[in-house]
């Protein structure tokens, strides 16, 4: 009986744990080893990216001083990344924050060595698109 007991409760186990690591919605976790960060051009808000496996991206509020909040941030539910060939650098992503609301983005190398990126959200609570386009200035985290 105990073992019986103590397999389903593995099983069950496994499986919560699978579906944190393949999270296709947002949850909130603590920034980790990120390897990029963007600061919205208006706005007090970041999206942090973890490029390394497991991928990850985060979406987090700054401070008065430009610090990112690294406790507790928005880890967005990513579905795709897609990456240079070195692994370096990052080409577009895709991310859901709920069941009805995405990002999409896309860097942009800049002639002054920065990178632009531009998201726009897409939401669709009833059907019908709404579109808002985001800009963000990016720069790789120095470990």
């Amino acid at each position: 009986m105990k073992s019986i007991l103590l397999s389903a409760f593995s099983a069950i186990a496994l499986l919560v744990s699978q579906n944190f690591a393949n999270a296709t919605v947002s949850t909130v976790s603590d920034i980790k080893n990120p390897n990029f960060v963007c600061f919205h051009i208006s706005k007090s808000e970041a999206l942090v990216f973890k490029t390394t496996n497991p991928q990850r991206i985060w979406k987090t509020l700054q401070d008065r001083e430009g610090k990112i909040k690294t406790y507790k941030a928005l880890q967005l539910g990513l579905s795709e990344m897609d990456l240079t060939s070195d692994f370096k650098a990052i080409d577009t992503f895709k991310a859901n924050v709920t069941k009805d609301y995405q990002l999409l983005g896309s860097f942009e190398a800049q002639p002054d060595g920065e990178i632009a990126l531009s998201v726009t959200s897409n939401y669709l609570p009833d059907g019908s698109r709404s579109n808002i386009t985001d800009q963000y200035n990016c720069s790789r985290v120095r470990n």
